[in-house]
This record gives C-alpha cells, structure tokens and sequence, in this order.
C-alpha cells in the first residue's frame, strides 16, 4: 500500500492515474453521508485539515489487498471507500465500501420514511372521505403519498432481502 496525492504540480506525471501501473488499484475515502472528500486518516476535506493539495488515495497492488483493506475498516462511522482502477472516475468504481452503521441507518429511514408517507396519504384519503368527498384535492395527494411510500417500502424490502 502506498499513499499519494491526488493531484501533484511537483511530480512527473502529476496526476494520480497516471502514476498508477496497470495492475494497481486506488482507493478514496469519502463521507458516506455527505460525499466530502476524507483523507486516509479520516479526516474530512472541510475541516480545514485536508485541503486539495492534501487530497489522498492510496495505492495496492491488486484488487484482494484494496478489497481486504476496505473491509477492515467497516466500522469506521460515516466512511465511504471507493475502489478504482487505471482507468480512474472516468468510471464507475470497480468495488464501493459503505460503513455498517451508515448502511443500517440508511436501510431503517426507507422504512420509517415509507410508514409515514403511508400514514399520511392514507389519512388524507381518511379526511376526504369523511367531508364526503368535497374536496378533491386530500384524495390526489393522498394517493401520490401511497405511490411513494409504496417505493420507499419496495426499496426497503429489496435491500432487507439482500442481508
């Protein structure tokens, strides 16, 4: 593992791409909540310990040693890692990492966002109902809530059956 500037005005060539041989991998860290950018210690990039000049990936030798590295650290909080390769964010990573406790957060605010979105359309459909139908506008946006609390529940559903 090696730990390099993204960019460097001083070395030939400077960008990190460019340093990489074919075989090599980097890895970048990031935010899981927000994308900022983290150096390899965690630090963030708005914290006014990691600025652009200070912006590191580092370096592996192949995709088991990147892989085994970002899996170690999967219980730092917040962390994103992204693995790519030669071709760089050109392209998608070749692999992406997210920190358990991110993943878990994030997997239960799909349901708890599709039970409320839920409730409320179907308390809006409840309150047309009950005016006997006067309005019609509690029933249009209680239906569309049902819509999308009905993709949040889907989406919460799919990723459950995947763990």
């Amino acid at each position: 593992m090696q730990e390099i500037r993204v960019y460097d005005a001083n070395r030939k060539p400077p960008n990190w791409t460019d340093v990489m041989s074919p075989a090599q991998f980097a890895v970048f860290h990031s935010d899981a909540a927000s994308g900022a950018h983290r150096n390899s210690v965690g630090n963030l990039r708005g914290d006014n310990t990691v600025n652009d000049e200070q912006y590191t990936c580092l370096l592996f030798d192949n995709l088991d040693e990147a892989v085994d590295y970002c899996v170690a650290q999967a219980n730092v909080p917040r962390l994103r890692l992204d693995i790519y390769d030669k071709a760089g964010k050109s392209k998608e990573p070749v692999r992406s990492f997210v920190a358990k406790e991110h993943e878990r957060r994030a997997h239960a605010s799909r349901l708890n966002w599709g039970i409320g979105f839920l409730v409320s359309g179907l308390l809006l459909i409840l309150f047309d109902w009950i005016t006997n139908w006067e309005w019609i506008w509690p029933t249009a946006v209680g239906l569309k809530l049902l819509t999308v609390s009905a993709v949040f529940l889907i989406w919460w559903w799919i990723q459950n059956r995947k763990r």
